[in-house]
């Protein structure tokens, strides 16, 4: 099974849910979860289309919002392809906010085609560490929105390579 194809079936969910630390949430839980994120599942939601646009590229499989420094919500969807062109959810919302000038986040969230929250990948926290190099680690990423888990960037990447 190739990369891809542990990627698209969840066989890799298992080894990657391993990889991230159990430590206490940001003080955020189910019952005193600021709507702000219902806003940011609901409109990442609302993107989450997966469907194939061609032989070679699936899009809408992961869906996922930020909250930008000014509170507006980007959305984006990824794009997998036969190679590597493709992109990451979180990364298209973070281009969409670029795009609108805005460069500052607040929180993220991505979900798969099951609707449950997954992290962002490598790059995409490398990009957010480029991206807000003095105030990334404050990023409050959500790991788990039925139990409410969130966790700073810092928390997900704590020995950046800067």
């Amino acid at each position: 099974m190739g990369v891809d194809e542990g990627i698209r079936s969840g066989a890799f969910q298992h080894r990657l849910t391993a990889l991230i630390p159990h430590g206490p949430a940001v003080g955020d839980t189910f019952d005193s979860m600021e709507q702000i994120w219902n806003d940011l599942y609901e409109a990442a939601l609302g993107v989450l289309k997966p469907r194939i646009v061609s032989r070679y590229i699936e899009v809408g499989s992961v869906a996922a919002a930020i909250e930008s420094s000014s509170g507006r919500i980007y959305t984006g969807i990824c794009v997998d392809t036969a190679c590597s062109l493709g992109l990451c959810a979180e990364r298209n919302a973070i281009f969409s906010m670029l795009t609108a000038g805005e460069d500052g986040i607040r929180r993220v969230i991505a979900i798969g085609s099951d609707g449950k929250a997954v992290p962002p990948c490598g790059s995409c926290r490398e990009l957010m560490f480029q991206l807000m190099p003095d105030s990334c680690r404050s990023i409050q990423i959500m790991l788990d929105y039925g139990q409410g888990r969130i966790v700073t960037l810092s928390d997900l990447t704590p020995a950046w390579w800067q």
